[in-house]
């Protein structure tokens, strides 16, 4: 038998890797990571969200979800509300980082989203859900909150689409780009 020796029993060492390989399919942590910037405008009760036809897949799941997740915080959608709402989602191999451009003479990469790092027991190939959200004040033109939401996953959920409209909802509304309900 193979094994470590641990004061008087015996450890398999097959036992161990047994252990390892039968551990859940995806132990990748669904935590998500916030990056926001907001100026200071005055809370706004009301967002106008761009309807698209073309909509499908992740993307309207998302739309729904950011439209659900205002309504339950008491923030209407209307078409000429004063603050306009845009987003965006995207899918990606979470190896894959994306970096802002090196200015000429600069060494250091400036990371949006950062590469992530395999781990021995991912159990898949892990992907990352990225979701941007925008608002912008129609009167002046300024940008009220700007944020965006990162999450590495096995194979993205709905649920997991809605976890990240939720999460950058509070946020904006954390900075006072939206009203608390």
């Amino acid at each position: 038998m193979i094994g470590i020796a641990s004061g008087n029993r015996m450890i398999p060492k097959l036992g161990v890797l047994f252990a390892a390989l039968t551990l859940p399919s995806c132990t990748v942590p669904s935590d998500i990571t916030l990056s926001s910037t907001a100026e200071p405008v005055a809370a706004q009760g009301a967002v106008a969200m761009a309807r698209e036809d073309s909509e499908d897949g992740t993307r309207a799941t998302f739309a729904a979800a950011l439209r659900k997740s205002l309504q339950d915080n008491t923030v209407g959608i209307v078409d000429n509300a004063p603050l306009i709402l845009e987003y965006s989602i995207s899918q990606r191999d979470a190896e894959t980082g994306i970096a802002d451009p090196l200015q000429p003479g600069a060494t250091d990469v400036t990371w949006q989203s950062d590469e992530r790092k395999s781990k021995l027991f991912d159990g898949c190939d892990v992907t990352r859900l990225r979701a941007g959200l925008l608002l912008v004040d129609r009167a002046s033109g300024t940008v009220a909150y700007r944020g965006t939401g990162d999450m590495d996953t096995c194979a993205a959920t709905d649920g997991q689409v809605r976890q990240l409209a939720e999460a950058l909802i509070a946020d904006a509304q954390s900075k006072g780009a939206l009203p608390r309900n």
